[in-house]
């Protein structure tokens, strides 16, 4: 008996992870009135829905759910994409750069709830680059990336795993 209830006493203290139980509200903020419609597909970043699509794939291959809308969601995670235009295109730069390509620079993420009492993060910030170098990340990998930090910051963190490092 003491085994029991020493077991159910550490299963109290487990919080809930956030998207888990109950699908979160996921919101990609392109910008004041644009969508992702609005940013056309880059010849070598690839197109934003890139971004959005692999962002949540992401969340569920951690078992995690997030919606695009939902009434009664108790999380929201809005996810402010910071296009940048005049990104080097070339893979290494050379003499002369080609900076004609546009890609997200960055995402700023916040989360809220409903619940009152409820213990998330406020923001993070998360940068799209490849080491000390000009490189950036495709649209894709960087919603990989983006999607394993909101992970991470969850419950990754908490379990001790290393931070996500960004891959290019």
């Amino acid at each position: 008996m003491v085994l029991a209830s020493a077991a159910q006493g550490q299963d109290a203290v487990v919080a809930a992870v956030p998207c888990r139980e109950t699908a979160c509200v996921l919101v990609v903020d392109w910008g004041v009135g644009k969508t992702m419609n609005d940013m056309p597909p880059d010849r070598r970043y690839g197109a934003p829905a890139d971004f959005e699509n692999t962002l949540r794939q992401t969340l569920q291959a951690h078992k995690m759910t997030a919606l695009a809308s939902m009434p009664d969601g108790k999380v929201s995670i809005r996810v402010q994409a910071v296009y940048k235009t005049r990104v080097l295109c070339d893979n290494m730069g050379g003499t002369t750069p080609d900076k004609s390509c546009a890609t997200i620079g960055g995402a700023v993420v916040n989360f809220s709830s409903s619940e009152p009492g409820a213990k998330l993060p406020t923001s993070m910030q998360v940068t799209n680059r490849c080491g000390a170098s000009e490189s950036m990340m495709s649209m894709g990998q960087f919603g990989k990336f983006v999607g394993d930090m909101i992970w991470w910051i969850f419950e990754g963190q908490q379990q001790r795993v290393n931070k996500p490092m960004g891959k290019c």
